[in-house]
């Protein structure tokens, strides 16, 4: 019989262990970023670059990737380009932020600051809690040791405990601007990150409404001021600025009214409260209207409850002029909103009205170029006008 030799296996080398804790949250489907901030030189007496780069490849970046939960792991780099773009888009995305404070590096606070102003979920560490600045030492700061076998192994464990308590508690707050911020209830949306949320049905509600509120933001940093409550929100605000005026106020006034032409909208249309407010100004000296009623033809003229809207305008208004839709060449985008003008305040205000004679979507346009846009309507649409009958 030969002797058959058995051939040993090739020993691969052994990996380091990393100690996961035992409850691990389901791992979502979209891989989970993790941004480290850290310092990229040497610091005397701390650490060279290579040892900065040698902990983050071998120590943060295993603890994060390996926990399960489904994390990628990444740090700032020194390329070239626009590096702090890149870091402050990261900075604004990233799930977690981990940030090493030790050395009191420049850049790692600047850079943590714009993470607190921007959201939460964030990890300080430090070799030493002298590093630990006074500002935030009412938030979980943790000490590390690196340097030692035993000391790799509890910073393993920590940082992957961290990363489960944060997917658990996504509402924990954990900087000083959020706290500031939560203290005041109308200013917390501004906090709310779509991607901290527990569940996916969360976020999507959080992310669509998220975008619907930077538009309405967006739109007020135009100089498009909404006005609250609706029909009444409107009137009250127009009307308040003539009352309370020391002055006569001079209102040029395009009464798109159209969509009251729908499903007898001119019958459940109630004027009454508005209409003495009106005629109230006008008598006490406060307010002198012109209109320009604007119906869809002139066979609207016919019906007997646009005779008796238009029978209210002349009672109080110095000046009504009618304009239809099929004869006017104003473009419809233009023309499809009331405007109200005050000529000496230059404070211009639109609506729309719904066919049972709503109020929609009022607002307040503060900017001198809204107020030249929607005058120049009001003055096409004139010169196409007829006095009323």
């Amino acid at each position: 019989m030969r002797n058959v030799r058995t051939k040993t296996p090739t020993r691969r080398p052994r990996q380091p262990v990393i100690h996961t804790a035992q409850r691990i949250p389901a791992v979502a489907k979209r891989r989970k970023h993790c941004f480290v901030i850290m310092p990229l030189s040497g610091i005397r007496g701390i650490a060279t670059e290579k040892q900065w780069t040698n902990f983050f490849e071998n120590l943060i970046k295993p603890s994060v990737e390996n926990s399960g939960l489904g994390f990628r792991c990444t740090r700032s780099s020194a390329d070239v380009g626009n590096l702090l773009k890149r870091i402050i888009h990261d900075l604004d995305s990233a799930d977690v932020v981990i940030a090493d404070l030790t050395g009191q590096n420049a850049n790692v606070f600047y850079e943590l600051g714009v993470r607190h102003a921007l959201r939460g979920r964030t990890i300080l560490l430090a070799q030493d809690r002298k590093y630990i600045p006074f500002d935030i030492t009412s938030y979980a700061c943790h000490v590390y040791d690196w340097k030692t076998d035993e000391g790799r192994r509890q910073f393993q464990e920590t940082i992957q405990k961290l990363l489960i308590c944060l997917e658990e508690h996504p509402e924990r707050s954990d900087n000083p601007v959020e706290d500031f911020l939560r203290d005041r209830s109308e200013r917390v949306l501004l906090l709310l990150h779509a991607s901290r949320l527990p569940t996916k049905v969360q976020r999507e509600a959080a992310d669509a409404f998220m975008k619907e509120y930077a538009n309405k933001l967006r739109s007020i940093e135009r100089g498009e001021i909404p006005i609250p409550g609706g029909h009444g929100g409107y009137f009250n605000t127009f009307l308040e600025i003539i009352e309370k005026g020391s002055k006569k106020e001079e209102a040029k006034i395009f009464a798109s009214l159209r969509p009251l032409e729908l499903g007898g909208g001119f019958a459940k249309f109630n004027r009454a409260g508005l209409f003495a407010r009106l005629a109230g100004a006008v008598k006490a000296g406060k307010l002198q209207i012109e209109y320009i009623i604007f119906l869809s033809s002139a066979d609207a003229l016919k019906k007997p409850e646009v005779k008796t809207l238009l029978s209210e305008y002349k009672s109080f208004a110095y000046k009504v002029k009618v304009a239809f839709a099929d004869q006017v060449t104003v473009p419809q985008v233009e023309i499809e909103r009331t405007i109200a003008l005050m000529t000496k305040r230059r404070w211009a205000f639109t609506h729309t009205w719904s066919p049972d004679g709503d109020v929609l979507i009022p607002t307040q346009w503060i900017s001198e170029e809204d107020y030249v846009r929607l005058a120049s309507i009001y003055e096409r649409v004139k010169l196409q006008s007829q006095t009323c009958p």
